[in-house]
């Protein structure tokens, strides 16, 4: 699976419940800031499932394919779980 990015603003409610109803694979690491794992999807039709033309707000969807930081160990956890890779 591929683990991308979303990051949108906050406070939006509706958004955070979409990506909720659309991602079951998903890790909040902050307001605003989420990571959703998908098979066989591109950057561009993860958006489009998200919001085709902003009507959902600002959003802002990346891949991720390479890694570091500090952060909680649930964290790293769920990137490995996900993503097939090695932390």
């Amino acid at each position: 699976m591929t683990v991308f990015a979303v990051l949108f603003e906050e406070p939006n409610p509706n958004l955070k419940a979409k990506i909720g109803a659309l991602f079951e694979a998903r890790f909040e690491l902050a307001p605003g800031q989420t990571l959703v794992a998908v098979e066989g999807k591109t950057t561009q039709q993860v958006k489009e499932s998200i919001a085709e033309h902003g009507e959902m707000g600002r959003i802002f969807v990346v891949p991720i394919s390479n890694y570091a930081g500090w952060h909680r160990t649930d964290l790293w956890e769920w990137i490995k779980v996900n993503s097939g890779s090695v932390v």
